[in-house]
């Protein structure tokens, strides 16, 4: 007892990470890394090397081998390592919205050109074919809309999203 008195004591402000968390490196993680500053274990270092918020912390602990939980509190607890701050919130109108500023010409050379890569080679020419039957402007909405939700499924929300931002905003 009298050893755990001479020493400051050092508040756990972290919660403990839930295997969904996603985590990131920090400014501090990343001076860390490249100075050495700090003592990390090999597995601590390889998990603040390799962690990123694109994955949870259990894909990171199940990936970098000889790590445990403990290790990613550590982490937490130097500060190396936190939940990513998110983005200002842009408001955003509906794709369907956004899709009625275009003309038939502009949005199908916009599907086109954006299918193509996120659908692969077979459903990528599946889908241009459905483009090039698509009698009006109107029926070209409809399918944008519906190959947007097909990459939703196939990739992901981020993904589709990503999408339907390009189709939207050309870019």
């Amino acid at each position: 007892m009298s050893d755990e008195a001479a020493g400051p004591a050092r508040p756990n402000t972290a919660a403990p990470p839930g295997p969904a968390q996603r985590l990131a490196r920090t400014d501090r993680g990343r001076q860390v890394l490249q100075d050495r500053s700090l003592p990390l274990s090999r597995a601590a270092r390889n998990l603040l090397l390799i962690i990123d918020p694109t994955q949870p912390t259990s894909h990171w602990l199940a990936v970098v081998r000889g790590t445990s939980p403990a290790d990613l509190q550590a982490l937490l607890d130097a500060g190396l390592v936190a939940a990513p701050a998110t983005p200002a919130a842009v408001p955003r109108i509906p794709l369907a919205q956004a899709l009625e500023r275009l003309d038939y010409s502009t949005l199908s050379t916009r599907l086109t050109a954006e299918l193509r890569p996120q659908l692969g080679l077979i459903q990528g020419f599946r889908a241009a074919l459905e483009i090039e039957r698509a009698s009006d402007v109107a029926a070209l909405r409809l399918l944008a809309l519906q190959l947007v939700e097909q990459v939703r499924l196939a990739q992901g929300t981020a993904v589709a999203q990503a999408l339907a931002q390009a189709l939207a905003d050309g870019r």
